[in-house]
């Protein structure tokens, strides 16, 4: 007597040509999503002392792009996978297969296969997740990584994968139970035959045009926090346009005998298959451009936050080892008094203006509040609190007002914020302290000399200092490591949206070679058939990648402040799109030849 399981391993084996694209995919998939995920959590990445939490904190983003890549990938690859073997139970319908053990044998086949691409995918990241430190040590010249496991990592990464699997089954069982027993049978045939509709098309536009604009309005004034939203929303009205330009194909199409080259019948056929590749494409045109212009907008911060070379402080009274500077090349050097109350920083007004070329006027009584750092990392910060009145050395000062100003430097001893006050009110509560300070401050004539300087000075003074040398070298780190996570994720959704089109090649190639082989004996000519495959795959990866260009190069001139950046972007945008119109270029060329060369010609009289 047959049972479920025999029924099961039997499509098993029938279809593991199928299987096998699915769990290739899964597999490289999860295996990136843990590896990702084991790093995150990472002791020594995480350890302060040992990576800088600039550097450290870039593998976040890499880990939030990536999960949601999955919560929508895997969902995709299931229908698919599904849509292609639900012919096979229609069959078993017919034959007398009951509805229960319908569902069953749907369940348990998909059980297995979700089991075997976790299993393989989550040993996958592990082995990748080595890789990575590896490469993550040399690349910003850790002393040793520990590679270390945490077992809660793993709770939540299978807990994340299994609701994601579970919702795709449960929407593929509900779909599939409604309909008969023919359709089911015809289900991996079926063409989207849906027409356009001018309405949607219109709120499409709509949509997508509004969700643009108002990110550029408003990118500036919510710190970049605003982009994602207008992503997602462009991407929905970038559908509507995408599944409903119907209307539009029927006024300027060229009308071929057999409408085998129809753009809107390859359109109707492909609009699934586009979506997706656009999202792909898009996705990595946007972490590609955004880590390159990452990089730059990194170190000019540097050039924005380290307007001298070395920093710091020490006690008035102490004196610093000259013959060092001298072997240094110092162009100019400065020093600057101050002193710390009340967990500020406090300088006198005009000592601050002959250093900073500034013209602050402060009246006597009154201080000035000066935020020092105001980071352009795309998030938003709150300003924090500003004292209303301030005690300094027992006299009462009222708040003149309050600025965002870099004046030196960031760090250095220096507080992230710091008080500017009258120079007599200065001067005079100086006179009686014994604890002023003097902020140092060096430029040097060769920038590329200063490795150990900081540290040298640090021992020395035993204060911190704050170098502009050790500032690029992390900003340039933390770029690298960006750029190398974004890069490895970019491997998977080009590796997938291949696959994609390999796959929807494979599928309809017997199909397309019989429409073929019926021209040639119609009579129609050798270029009429290569127009005809050309503008089948024109339609389902030209279109997608001409597009995801379009739209990630308006996304990316939103995402960038400067004229610079934004140049950067769109040449980013445009590099990608011809390198990756370079590789669907070639896959289609390997397949029309594949065509023209075996089946189109061995034509049989019918």
């Amino acid at each position: 007597m047959t049972t479920l399981l025999d029924i099961v391993i039997a499509l098993l084996k029938g279809n593991r040509r199928k299987y096998r694209l699915f769990i290739i995919c899964n597999v490289l998939s999860i295996g990136i999503l843990f590896s990702l995920r084991l790093l995150l959590d990472n002791s020594s990445i995480n350890d302060a002392s040992i990576v800088d939490p600039m550097i450290s904190s870039n593998v976040f983003a890499p880990n939030l792009l990536m999960h949601i890549f999955e919560a929508f990938f895997i969902p995709y690859t299931l229908v698919l996978l599904n849509r292609q073997i639900v012919k096979d139970y229609g069959i078993l319908l017919s034959l007398g297969l009951s509805e229960r053990q319908f569902v069953s044998c749907i369940m348990i086949e998909n059980a297995l296969l979700i089991a075997i691409s976790v299993a393989v995918g989550m040993m996958t990241g592990v082995a990748l997740e080595f890789g990575l430190l590896l490469i993550i040590k040399h690349l910003i010249n850790l002393p040793a990584v520990v590679f270390s496991q945490n077992m809660e990592t793993y709770y939540q990464t299978i807990v994340f994968l299994m609701v994601v699997y579970a919702f795709s089954v449960l929407l593929i069982v509900i779909t599939t139970i409604r309909k008969r027993i023919f359709n089911i049978i015809n289900d991996g045939r079926k063409t989207e035959r849906k027409k356009g509709h001018r309405l949607l098309f219109i709120m499409g536009l709509f949509c997508f045009g509004v969700s643009l604009l108002s990110s550029f309005i408003l990118y500036e004034r919510t710190g970049g926090n605003i982009l994602l939203l207008g992503i997602v929303l462009s991407y929905i009205g970038l559908a509507l346009i995408c599944c409903n330009y119907d209307f539009l194909l029927k006024k300027w199409r060229e009308k071929w005998l057999f409408l085998i080259s129809d753009h809107e019948y390859y359109h109707k056929t492909n609009i699934k298959l586009s979506l997706m590749l656009i999202a792909l494409f898009g996705a990595l045109l946007f972490m590609n451009t955004v880590s390159s212009v990452t990089e730059s907008s990194l170190k000019n911060d540097v050039d924005s936050y380290y307007p001298y070379d070395i920093v710091f402080t020490q006690d008035k009274a102490d004196s610093t080892d000259e013959n060092i500077m001298e072997s240094f090349d110092v162009k100019y050097q400065s020093t600057v008094p101050y002193f710390y109350s009340d967990g500020y920083s406090i300088f006198g007004v005009d000592a601050v203006n002959r250093e900073t070329g500034n013209s602050f006027q402060i009246p006597e009584g009154h201080f000035l509040f000066v935020r020092s750092v105001v980071l352009n990392d795309g998030y938003v910060h709150e300003k924090g609190f500003v004292p209303s009145q301030l005690k300094i050395n027992e006299e009462s000062f009222e708040l003149y007002e309050d600025i965002d100003r870099l004046l030196f430097c960031r760090g250095g001893g220096l507080t992230d914020s710091v008080i500017l006050i009258n120079q007599g009110d200065y001067e005079r509560i100086a006179a009686g302290i014994s604890h002023e300070k003097c902020l140092r401050l060096f430029r040097f004539g060769n920038k590329g000399e200063q490795h150990g300087l900081a540290d040298y000075i640090e021992r020395q003074s035993g204060s911190d200092v704050a170098s502009y040398y050790e500032a690029y070298k992390r900003a340039s780190q933390s770029a690298e490591l960006l750029k190398l996570l974004m890069g490895y994720i970019s491997t998977v959704i080009l590796a997938n949206a291949i696959i994609a089109i390999y796959y929807k090649i494979e599928t309809e190639k017997e199909k397309d070679v019989y429409k073929y082989k019926l021209l040639l004996s119609l009579g129609a000519e050798r270029n009429l058939i290569r127009k005809c495959i050309k503008e089948k795959l024109m339609a389902a990866t030209f279109f997608p990648l001409f597009v995801s260009v379009i739209w990630m190069i308006i996304v990316s001139y939103i995402n960038t402040f400067s004229y610079d950046h934004q140049v950067i972007a769109v040449c980013k945008c445009i590099g990608i799109g011809f390198t990756l119109g370079c590789l669907l270029y070639g896959v289609c060329k390997v397949y029309i030849r594949s065509i023209l060369k075996e089946e189109v010609y061995t034509v049989t009289v019918l």
